[in-house]
């Protein structure tokens, strides 16, 4: 089988992006509600990895990558499609997600207002 260099040059640039959006999106929400930065942010719905020996359910986003349930490693970037990434860029532009926040002690489930459509009449 012969493989394209530009081809894969041009995959790992778009997966090397969307990587790049994920930690910037991340950075942003965790800014927004005034947590650390080493916060989780915790998805509503849950990506599923089958991929080779891995199989997980990811179900958040931490300092130092993705995480599957009930695991405190984060899973190698090499374990995601191109489509799972984007699955977790786009849960956090849309702000399917909630971070735990401590107030006087307690943890609290916190969300991002998500954002409001305007409509323009021009």
């Amino acid at each position: 089988m012969v493989v394209n260099k530009t081809e894969h040059r041009k995959s790992n640039f778009i997966r090397t992006h969307i990587i790049t959006k994920i930690f910037e999106k991340s950075y942003k929400a965790r800014e927004i509600t005034n947590v650390p930065h080493n916060s989780f942010l915790y998805f509503d719905e849950m990506i599923r990895i089958k991929n080779g020996r891995i199989n997980q359910n990811i179900n958040r986003f931490g300092k130092g990558g993705l995480h599957g349930k009930n695991e405190i490693l984060p899973l190698p970037w090499s374990a995601f499609s191109g489509i799972q990434l984007y699955t977790a860029l786009n849960y956090i532009k849309e702000r399917k997600f909630y971070i735990n926040k401590e107030i006087d002690g307690k943890f609290y489930k916190t969300r991002i207002k998500p954002k409001c459509e305007t409509h323009s009449n021009t």
